[in-house]
């Protein structure tokens, strides 16, 4: 697995959301983002842009948990392999926003995503369960009211840095390995409000792994 140029970031009181300058690379790509953001009556997504064009599949949404929350991961097949914002917008202003991008390469392009899954709920350190195969990555990605910061148990990856975001939510990107069963999992530091979702991304032929080629969040 291999995963370059990270970075990371929050926004707070914004009606969106911009990566600037974000490069896929490699052959048979996917571009996968996953968002969560909170207000008193949380928006849906307005737009979600790379480079202009339309980041449209819709992996999973939460819709909106607890009267305050939600979380939600898009992909694009076959992204162009150049530079681009990532621009997401939602409806209204928002109390806070934080979210991720990467860029995955030997991907199925007919059938990039399967097995969508989420848990939400109160918990600690919370899990989702995926089903996927050998050779595939299991993608996850959680938002959740940690007071302090929120880790990867042993075994996940984290895809980009955790983001304290404002005064109580922490945004997640994570990864790991395919399997027939794939539990993802999160040390909260206590019980959280949490959505956590996840998919298998689907390897471009038997036996290829699926690797991460860059992540970037602001």
């Amino acid at each position: 697995m291999a995963r370059v140029d990270e970075d990371s970031g929050q926004a707070t009181t914004a009606t969106g959301l911009t990566i600037t300058a974000f490069t896929p690379s490699g052959s048979n790509r996917l571009l996968v983002t996953a968002f969560g953001w909170s207000a008193a009556t949380p928006s849906v997504i307005t737009s979600l842009e790379f480079g202009g064009v339309t980041i449209g599949d819709v992996a999973y949404a939460s819709g909106e948990y607890s009267d305050y929350y939600r979380n939600e991961s898009r992909t694009l097949k076959a992204p162009a392999a150049s530079s681009g914002d990532i621009v997401l917008d939602l409806t209204d202003t928002h109390d806070e926003i934080g979210g991720g991008v990467a860029a995955y390469a030997d991907v199925d392009q007919t059938t990039p995503v399967e097995n969508a899954n989420t848990a939400t709920g109160d918990a600690d350190d919370p899990t989702v369960v995926i089903s996927s195969a050998t050779g595939d990555i299991v993608f996850g990605a959680i938002y959740d009211t940690a007071s302090g910061s929120s880790a990867v148990k042993a075994g996940t990856n984290s895809v980009w840095a955790e983001l304290d975001i404002g005064n109580f939510n922490d945004q997640l990107g994570v990864d790991k390995a395919g399997a027939a069963s794939v539990t993802l999992e999160i040390d909260s530091g206590g019980t959280v409000t949490y959505h956590f979702g996840g998919f298998s991304i689907k390897a471009a032929a038997a036996g290829a792994t699926v690797f991460p080629q860059a992540s970037w969040w602001q």
